[in-house]
């Protein structure tokens, strides 16, 4: 097969890249270019690739300065809060990032922005934890050159089994310099993502570059002025109201009308009026001094910012934020690489890897979840059920494992123990549709047909607004137990 050329033309599955890359997928497109998934032909292992647009490298100044500030983010080594890089290749002048591939959740949700598309605030204790996430992440990252991130917004915080993953550390620094070394500085360079309705923007103001996601801009990145850490922290205060709050959008941004520098000049005269829109009043007051106008009344470090935060987490639940340890880390690649082979249908691959994380670390419930699901899809169901009996021993909180053992259960004719489980899942996801829909189905299924159709009919009014999973005729035929419900 000949080797694609270098174009703004996007590869198609089956193109092989440098010879090494195989395309198996578009990830995403964005501000920076396009993330496709990829299968590395000798390791055979799936990487996340990121090349960027034409415009940020049509000279070889900001193919230099995208390089430089790429190996920043490969030299970071391991952390369990941080995406990882893995090296930066050059293939027919294109630069392409491969980084660690995160596999989609059991809802389909990959990054933070994923998650608050439902506009729904998250949970007090998972808005600390991950809050307490980022500042270490941070941390590390600027101990090991950052000076810092410029592009902290939700689609850049990935969420992998319950921790969060920062990515894409020191591109908005390099496209300020590719901006800056480009023919005609003159001409803006704007993509506005129709999903999240902001992305990426290179922007001038009074002859100043601004690089940036209008609307996660801090002010005096806005101005020209250059960023530190303390901008970052602003950037990050804005993410954490949206956490905190539910919305899917910052603060202080309006309607967009075709015209991004007309739109970041008003979300900038709104930051300069200091006024934080509500918030939770446990979140209110580290938030207000993230998101002020004079860096320096900011907090002056992650560190510091996370001295406020982790306090909060321990008073609330009793407990510390749990950092994985070096057995864990390697534990948790085995898993993450087990999700990423199971993605691509390859389940015995994908167990064997979960067999190796479960060596490592047989105390994690998810993993156990993980393997019984591909059991499941195998047809072994006795050994799925297994699995999350082990997955239940430790944890029994996971609605999703038990509406998992229940499709196990039922496949085998055991459907009174099948709805028994469903009840348990029913007990901590009323809202899930589907879990309604299977027991009616179960009851069906072992001779109580018209007990289960009342039951769902009667509890349909518990289906909570705009719940993805959308109820079904009872005794419609379904999947082996939902192939969505891929995890706890």
């Amino acid at each position: 097969m000949p080797e694609p050329q270098a174009s703004a033309s996007l590869y198609k599955r089956g193109d092989v890249i440098g010879g090494t890359y195989e395309i198996w997928s578009i990830l995403g497109m964005g501000g920076f270019g396009v993330v496709y998934l990829a299968i590395h032909r000798e390791q055979q292992e799936p990487y996340a690739l990121k090349t960027f647009r034409d415009e940020f490298l049509n000279d070889c100044r900001a193919r230099e300065a995208f390089e430089k500030e790429a190996l920043l983010w490969v030299h970071l080594e391991q952390h369990p809060f941080i995406l990882a890089a893995r090296h930066v290749r050059e293939f027919y002048g294109r630069l392409f990032v491969a980084m660690d591939f995160v596999p989609p959740g059991a809802e389909g949700r990959v990054t933070l922005s994923d998650h608050l598309r439902k506009g729904k605030p998250l949970g007090q204790e998972q808005v600390l934890e991950w809050a307490v996430q980022f500042c270490l992440g941070m941390e590390h990252a600027i101990s090991h050159g950052i000076k810092c991130h410029r592009d902290i917004k939700p689609a850049n915080i990935l969420i992998c089994d319950g921790s969060i993953r920062i990515s894409d550390f020191g591109l908005a620094a390099a496209a300020e310099m590719a901006w800056r070394a480009t023919a005609d500085p003159g001409v803006a360079i704007s993509n506005r993502n129709a999903a999240s309705g902001l992305s990426f923007s290179v922007v001038h103001t009074d002859g100043k570059a601004s690089c940036g996601t209008p609307g996660y801009m801090p002010p005096e990145v806005y101005r020209g002025e250059g960023a530190d850490v303390r901008s970052d922290i602003y950037s990050f205060g804005l993410v954490l109201w949206q956490m905190a709050t539910g919305s899917s959008m910052p603060p202080f941004v309006g309607s967009f009308r075709g015209d991004v520098e007309t739109f970041m000049r008003a979300a900038y005269e709104r930051q300069m009026m200091g006024q934080v829109p509500a918030a939770p009043s446990l979140f209110r007051a580290v938030i207000e001094r993230c998101l002020q106008p004079d860096p320096s009344r900011r907090y002056a470090s992650f560190k510091d910012l996370r001295e406020v935060i982790a306090p909060l987490f321990t008073r609330l639940t009793g407990k510390a934020v749990t950092i994985p340890t070096a057995a864990n880390q390697s534990a948790a690649l085995w898993d993450n690489k087990g999700a990423s082979l199971a993605a691509l249908g390859r389940r015995q691959d994908a167990i064997a890897c979960y067999d190796k994380a479960l060596a490592l670390n047989p105390s994690e419930p998810r993993t156990w979840s993980n393997k019984g699901f591909l059991l499941h899809q195998l047809g072994c169901y006795e050994e799925g059920i297994y699995c999350y009996d082990r997955a239940l021993a430790l944890e029994q909180r996971l609605g999703g494992i038990w509406g998992n053992k229940a499709a196990s259960l039922a496949a085998i004719g055991r459907y009174d123990d099948a709805i028994a489980c469903h009840d348990k899942a029913l007990a901590l996801e009323p809202g899930r549709a589907a879990l309604w829909s299977d027991k009616g189905v179960f009851r069906e299924s072992s001779g109580k047909q018209i007990e289960g159709l009342r039951e769902w009919k009667d509890e349909r009014t518990r289906i909570l607004p705009g719940d993805p999973w959308a109820p079904r005729a009872v005794g419609s035929q379904r999947s082996q137990g939902g192939r969505r419900r891929a995890k706890g």
